[in-house]
């Protein structure tokens, strides 16, 4: 009779911790972290994408900066010991680029907030703004980057709101728009292919976020001709 008891008990106690166990490791495998990972395969040329990160996936790469998709966003996190932080979309680079991205920056009123577009090791484009209301335009290299337009004041930006900004890229005509206005249009040689993704600059304090709301990339035609004519024959979301 006891050494069944001590068998009953030893079989129940064997099935707790086994279903602890599997407990843990499914809570482990729920956290969605975007971790800094190389695509599997890169389609130069692809047809675009759509993400509202509703649900968690792998399309997005971190290459610095602490980053997770939470509740419906892609969500950057300020860390001190990281001055800027950057993720791209991993799955394709693209060459004639339609992208926008609706985000809203908490707890820094100065830092810049962006998009970045036909990035590869040598170099990207990117379009800032900061809760102050300015927006700043940068061509970059491997090592450094200079302002095509510095900081700007611009009432397209929604201080301390959501942000939707665009570039749409096609051959070496660019148009940058914030909330669906165009704030300014260049030719920017140097630049034909490459990654996509957001970024934004850290104030050493720790907490304050940067959340990505939705991303949406089209590859456009050179058909379009110019960039502000892709912007007019194509409209906005």
């Amino acid at each position: 009779m006891f050494e069944r008891n001590e068998m009953l008990i030893s079989r129940i106690t064997t099935a707790l911790v086994l279903s602890i166990l599997l407990l843990v490791i499914g809570m482990q495998a729920q956290q969605p972290t975007v971790v800094a990972a190389q695509p599997k395969s890169v389609v130069r040329f692809a047809t675009g994408f759509t993400d509202q990160f509703s649900v968690f996936n792998t399309n997005w790469a971190a290459t610095s900066g602490s980053w997770n998709i939470s509740t419906g966003f892609l969500r950057g996190v300020a860390t001190a010991n990281k001055s800027f932080s950057q993720a791209y979309f991993a799955q394709a680079q693209y060459e004639n680029q339609d992208f926008q991205v609706r985000m809203r920056r908490t707890g820094c009123g100065t830092c810049a907030n962006g998009i970045f577009v036909r990035s590869t090791k040598d170099g990207t484009v990117r379009f800032k703004y900061t809760n102050s209301g300015e927006y700043a335009i940068e061509k970059c290299g491997a090592s450094s980057c200079t302002f095509i337009e510095p900081f700007t004041p611009h009432f397209a930006v929604l201080k301390g709101g959501y942000n939707t900004l665009r570039v749409v890229a096609v051959g070496n005509r660019y148009d940058f728009l914030i909330n669906n206005k165009l704030v300014a249009s260049h030719v920017i040689t140097g630049r034909s292919y490459g990654y996509a993704g957001v970024s934004f600059h850290n104030n050493l304090i720790t907490g304050n976020t940067f959340d990505v709301d939705w991303a949406v990339m089209k590859n456009r035609s050179p058909v379009c001709g110019t960039a502000r004519v892709c912007v007019r024959q194509n409209g906005s979301r």
